[in-house]
């Protein structure tokens, strides 16, 4: 070992490695949050749009083990999944 990170290869090998194991631990966790931030950010548009929050509210209260909050999350998700098949709806806005 002592001979690998005395050599440059060795330095490099070393460097590109411990690159690689941030990459890899490190970008589940950033996507993760990224996807988060953009379920908050569509929850918004949505509480900001009378008629989409009427119609999640009506949602929320037809599914009886569903709270209104359950139910926002639920439809950000399903546009944040879907909402290129949408692209120039309400959800756009």
């Amino acid at each position: 070992m002592k001979k690998l990170t005395k050599s440059k290869t060795g330095k490099i090998l070393i460097v590109v490695a411990g690159m690689l194991f941030l990459y890899f631990t490190l970008l589940p966790a950033l996507k993760k949050a990224r996807k988060e931030n953009e379920i908050k950010r569509i929850i918004e548009k949505i509480k900001a749009n009378k008629e989409w929050y009427a119609s999640v509210v009506a949602k929320a209260e037809g599914a009886p083990d569903r709270t209104l909050d359950d139910q926002l999350r639920l439809d950000a998700i399903w546009i944040l999944e879907h909402g290129d098949d949408y692209s120039g709806f309400v959800w756009y806005l």
